[in-house]
């Protein structure tokens, strides 16, 4: 007799990254890297040309329909090539709202600055772990080096304490974010869809959202919490 579980199995797609060789798992985790990477240098780009900025609000509110815009794709079209054009497709508009976000922030002397060099962290250990990368590892090693690091910049910029800590703990826990879903979503992944694992970093933020229907599709299907 087959009992469900009360919460549906992660999600994994067929011929996912996970199931391809050590050497093609590492390489395709540095070009996601690397390319996440590329876009916060995109972001920041933009945030610093000299253009109408709708304000926080607006920005949150740009951000926050595309977030759940490509959180309803994947849900949609999952594994299929349809979900790769759209979520390319709309990383523009998405980054183009961040960098609205990005502005503010600078303005309201929010630490940002520390996250590019978690991310630039992130991408260090994978480029030079060799045939030991590891996801703990590069957690463990990664989150000293970035939190190092942006004491080092704070110390230098004479930062105060308030902001020096805020930018440690607003690292912390992006890195510990920026890596496990990068550990997450290779199992969701082909070879290839490089670009749709840097929107998965991006929109997983909203997993909570795609996760709840999930249960509600999975208890509806298996009659779970019905008489």
């Amino acid at each position: 007799m087959y009992v469900p579980n009360y919460i549906p199995e992660p999600v994994e797609i067929s011929d996912n990254v996970t199931l391809r060789s050590y050497k093609e798992r590492v390489a395709f985790i540095r070009r996601v890297f690397a390319l996440h990477f590329l876009s916060l240098g995109l972001i920041a780009g933009m945030a610093a040309l000299h253009v109408p900025n709708p304000g926080l609000i607006s920005g949150a509110i740009l951000v926050g329909t595309c977030l759940l815009v490509l959180s309803l794709v994947r849900i949609e079209t999952r594994g299929t090539k349809a979900d790769i054009r759209l979520s390319t497709a709309l990383l523009p508009v998405l980054l183009v709202g961040l960098s609205f976000l990005v502005r503010e922030g600078v303005e309201h002397q929010w630490p940002l600055w520390a996250l590019p060099i978690g991310a630039a962290c992130a991408l260090l250990y994978a480029l030079l772990c060799g045939r030991d990368y590891s996801f703990v590892g590069q957690w463990f090693l990664g989150i000293i080096a970035s939190n190092v690091a942006i004491a080092m910049a704070a110390n230098l910029s004479a930062l105060d304490t308030t902001h020096a800590w805020a930018a440690v703990l607003l690292n912390s826990a992006y890195f510990t974010y920026l890596v496990y879903d990068g550990a997450s979503l290779m199992a969701r992944r082909r070879m290839g869809e490089e670009i749709a694992a840097v929107v998965d970093l991006y929109r997983d933020i909203l997993n909570f959202f795609g996760y709840t229907i999930r249960c509600v599709r999975h208890w509806q299907r298996h009659r779970i919490w019905t008489r």
